[in-house]
């Protein structure tokens, strides 16, 4: 039997709660059982300092899980994390955009909030980033809340040259879907 207790460990970092260790319980049929476990072995991996070489070597995906395409939307008021929040853009509002006749307006989207080390690594830089600034402040700045997937908008206006004729274009990468730490 092998279990991963990286995301435990991974939360009392990431929220500098305190470990009080941990407890396994063993169900059959959904209620506590009994169970007795024989040459049972501890295998620690971490990601400061190489160990001897004994044991299962992670794979650098096992140690550095990157953001994939997770929904970053924030839950609660009072998330202070990375996440995506909404931005309601209205055309007629912004200067210069009143040729654009479809859509008047659209939720645009912005990313905020704080990147604890592993919290939410756009990619494998940013993860050694993180891990870089909690050992050293001074050293590496902390990752910051940045879009991490981009969407298009299809934009409808009348056309410069003839008043009478409507265009559509695409705008490419203008509205947040997702973010990460990046």
């Amino acid at each position: 039997m092998e279990l991963d207790s990286t995301e435990a460990a991974a939360g009392w970092l990431e929220d500098d709660l305190e470990n009080h260790g941990l407890e396994l319980e063993f169900l059959h049929d959904g209620r506590p059982t009994r169970r007795e476990v024989s040459h049972a072995t501890l295998n620690v991996f971490t990601t400061s300092e190489v160990g001897s070489g004994r044991g299962k070597r992670s794979t650098p995906e096992e140690l550095m899980p990157l953001h994939k395409g997770r929904r970053s939307r924030c839950k609660g008021d009072n998330n202070k994390k990375c996440c995506r929040h909404e931005l309601t853009v209205m055309f007629k509002d912004l200067k210069g955009f009143e040729f654009i006749v479809y859509p008047k307006g659209f939720d645009a989207g912005y990313c905020k909030g704080r990147c604890p080390p592993r919290y939410n690594p756009a990619h494998h830089h940013a993860l050694l980033q993180s891990l870089l600034w909690k050992e050293d402040r001074k050293r590496v700045p902390k990752p910051c809340c940045a879009p991490s997937k981009l969407d298009q908008l299809m934009i409808v206006y009348f056309d410069e040259n003839q008043s009478t004729q409507l265009k559509v274009s695409y705008w490419k990468n203008i509205q947040v879907l997702e973010c990460a730490c990046s």
